[in-house]
């Protein structure tokens, strides 16, 4: 995800220095830095949000920078996921569902969905020999509860009203790309040309770096440093920030 000497220009924490034990967003990014170098899992990065979204933002670029953070870190994990053939995992993260409930006709409370299970498969002890499309439409409501994470945060980030309208569009770029490279590298599994080994042939081999993701963590870096420049120094500028928002802060 991200080498070490990527992050010795981003926010640490100095010896000496307590800003960063006195303001939580210093000590929360400097989380982050080292989650990016400890290849985070989804799991990880569900947990950062969760608590950011619980901090008091009194602060509302940092607040939202942070976000961004985040969101660059899960991207980029979806990316080498994909670049990697872990189709599963990329998958995980960019379109399905972290929690899915399912209502049974007379039941008021749901059941959580196997998220690596079709509905047949789990419910097959209740459909028997009906025909499984026919019984999950007439027995069965089903209830997105928390959207995979990537499309949760861009969620966040659009509706947020001060993230810089060129910046979530890159975000849609990547996601695209990623969406792209799961589809390759699934054709290249179903007709037995991806493995741990390799393809045999130089020009199938140079087709295949050509549609990796290969992401890297310029933004993350570049974000770290602005918010520590915004706490440290008040500095409010940064380009994944609208202008109106940063002219209404200076």
């Amino acid at each position: 995800m991200l080498s070490s000497s990527s992050l010795s220009s981003v926010a640490v924490d100095p010896a000496g220095d307590s800003s960063f034990s006195r303001d939580p967003w210093l000590a929360f990014n400097r989380q982050l830095n080292r989650l990016a170098v400890t290849l985070p899992t989804e799991a990880d990065l569900c947990l950062a949000l969760d608590t950011a979204l619980e901090m008091e933002a009194d602060n509302p670029s940092v607040y939202w920078l942070t976000l961004s953070r985040i969101a660059e870190l899960a991207i980029n994990l979806a990316g080498d996921y994909a670049d990697s053939g872990e189709v599963c995992a990329a998958g995980d993260i960019l379109v399905n569902p972290r929690r899915i409930d399912v209502y049974l006709r007379g039941k008021t409370e749901p059941i959580q969905k196997d998220r690596h299970c079709g509905l047949s498969e789990q419910f097959a002890w209740a459909i028997g020999d009906e025909d499984p499309v026919a019984w999950l439409m007439r027995e069965t409501q089903v209830r997105i509860k928390r959207k995979a994470l990537l499309p949760h945060l861009q969620d966040l980030l659009s509706a947020s009203g001060y993230v810089d309208s060129s910046y979530l569009d890159g975000i849609e770029r990547r996601l695209s790309l990623i969406a792209d490279t799961i589809g390759f590298m699934c054709a290249l599994e179903s007709v037995g040309n991806f493995g741990h080994v390799g393809p045999s042939i130089e020009s199938d081999q140079a087709l295949i770096e050509d549609r990796r993701c290969r992401f890297t963590a310029r933004r993350f870096v570049e974000m770290g440093e602005e918010i520590e420049r915004m706490i440290l120094s008040g500095n409010h500028r940064s380009r994944f920030l609208r202008p109106a928002f940063l002219k209404r802060l200076s």
